[in-house]
């Protein structure tokens, strides 16, 4: 196996971390990079000899320059964003530029971006999302990767824009690429969404009764899978890449479960799961919607193949309820 340098950015998110793990363990030599100082979920690894924790900000052009120059890195899975959270008393529209959104996302993905296509990454691995769509309204299920983005949001707008800054990259200066849109994700070290909610009500003592809808789906997805999908990108472009660095591959792809459901079934599923009689309250939402991502490019061509929700959820709550206890101790 090849050793690679490998900047792995957002490392101390939810996916980052898990993909820092999955590296090291394969034998590449990663640079995480995070804002934080402190970034817990980054912990176990500082003492690995391959790993090496670095702080700085990607809006910051002196700081992108000075990472790549001091490093040789041949590949980079960019995962740094930033979320914008509107005030809930206006419905005033922000100035964008002056949103660390909008800055993040798009701005110091082009600082990344124009660092890597001049010091000659091999394969460079953008994650985006599905908030590039606006997918309360809908029509053409499941949204392959021909359906045109329409953000209807700042956060979707910052995310589309560095999906067009990456693609500008790769046809002006034959960067080898690859564009990973998710769906909602879940895993340990995300804080909130309707499956870490879920499985606190079910499985503590704690937790709301929450409502979930029957009428309204989604497309969710661990993020194990997740990080499986980004090293089979990896290997992918590398392959293409070799043995001439510019005859390489740019696509984009939709990773997902295949599969749409609702947060109601999700429910039922987890208290089957959990063993919990706790009730919830189904309802049909006044807003219905339906959304799953299209990924049978992904399994054609990556060879991705998502693992069963049912399984996941086991996995997710089983290795929360291992490390609530490791806390406790």
């Amino acid at each position: 196996m090849e050793k690679l340098q490998i900047l792995v950015t957002g490392a101390n998110g939810l996916i980052g971390h898990k993909l820092c793990e999955k590296l090291l363990a394969i034998g590449h030599e990663i640079v995480a990079l995070s804002r934080s100082k402190h970034p817990d979920l980054l912990k176990s690894m500082l003492g690995n000899t391959n790993f090496r924790l670095v702080t700085g900000d990607i809006r910051d052009v002196v700081f992108t320059k000075k990472l790549f120059r001091n490093n040789r890195f041949e590949a980079v899975f960019h995962m740094a964003v930033e979320r914008y959270f509107p005030d809930p008393e206006t419905a005033k529209i922000p100035d964008l530029r002056s949103l660390p959104a909008y800055q993040t996302n798009f701005e110091g993905t082009v600082n990344l971006l124009q660092n890597a296509a001049e010091s000659g990454v091999r394969a460079w691995i953008q994650s985006s999302a599905m908030i590039v769509f606006d997918i309360e309204h809908l029509s053409d299920l499941p949204v392959s990767e021909k359906h045109t983005p329409q953000p209807v949001e700042p956060n979707g707008l910052s995310v589309f824009l560095a999906e067009e800054a990456c693609t500008y990259f790769g046809r002006s200066k034959n960067l080898n690429y690859t564009i990973l849109r998710y769906p909602g994700i879940f895993g340990i070290g995300k804080p909130r969404g309707i499956i870490t909610n879920l499985r606190e009500y079910f499985s503590t003592e704690s937790g709301q009764m929450p409502s979930v809808a029957t009428n309204r789906t989604g497309d969710f997805l661990s993020a194990d899978d997740v990080v499986t999908a980004n090293i089979f990108a990896l290997n992918r472009l590398l392959a293409s890449a070799n043995p001439d660095p510019k005859s390489g591959w740019q696509r984009l792809f939709h990773i997902g479960s295949g599969r749409e459901i609702s947060p109601a079934e999700v429910a039922r599923m987890m208290r089957k799961i959990t063993g919990s009689e706790k009730p919830v309250i189904e309802c049909e939402s006044p807003n219905p919607r339906r959304f799953w991502f299209d990924i049978s490019a992904a399994r054609q061509l990556l060879n991705f193949e998502p693992t069963e929700l049912e399984t996941s959820l086991k996995l997710f709550i089983n290795h929360s309820t291992i490390s609530a206890t490791e806390e406790r101790q």
